[in-house]
Formats: C-alpha cells, sequence, structure tokens
C-alpha cells in the first residue's frame, strides 16, 4: 500500500492517493488488481455566504478528477471505451 499526499496549489487543495495492489479473480481469471482511494481537502472558513463554499466545492472536485483521470493508462481507458 502507497499513500502520497500531492499540493495542487491552482485548486488550493491538497489531494491524498491511497494505492493498494493485490491479485483479483474475474470471471475465474486471475488478474492484477488496483484500488485507489483518492480525497482532496482544503483548510478554509466559510462565512454564510453559500456560494462562495459551493466553488470551493467544485475547485476540490476537479482536483480529484485530475488525480484520478490522470492515474489512468491509455490501455485502462481502452477497456472502457
Amino acid at each position: 500500500m502507497a499513500r502520497l499526499v500531492l499540493p495542487m496549489p491552482d485548486n488550493e487543495a491538497l489531494v491524498t492517493i491511497v494505492q493498494a495492489l493485490g491479485a483479483i479473480e474475474v470471471g475465474g481469471v486471475k488478474r492484477d488488481g488496483v484500488i485507489l482511494a483518492i480525497d482532496a481537502g482544503c483548510e478554509h472558513s466559510f462565512e454564510p455566504d453559500w456560494s462562495l463554499m459551493w466553488i470551493k466545492l467544485k475547485l476540490l472536485r476537479d482536483a480529484k478528477n485530475k488525480a484520478f483521470f490522470g492515474s489512468l493508462t491509455k490501455p485502462t481507458w481502452e477497456q472502457f471505451l
């Protein structure tokens, strides 16, 4: 298991990626498996202005998506197209 904490200054966030590797069985065939747990967070105090909170949540979602989709290789993408 590996754990990475990555600063993402464009999104004003920290992204934590936990990766676990192991063999899995799919349809009777053993394959290598990967589990990714991705978390994006920040430290920020919000006033009652909810619009600012939603903007910040979008930045966190963008950071998490960038980490996830950036981790996929071309052969992985092709399995799901």
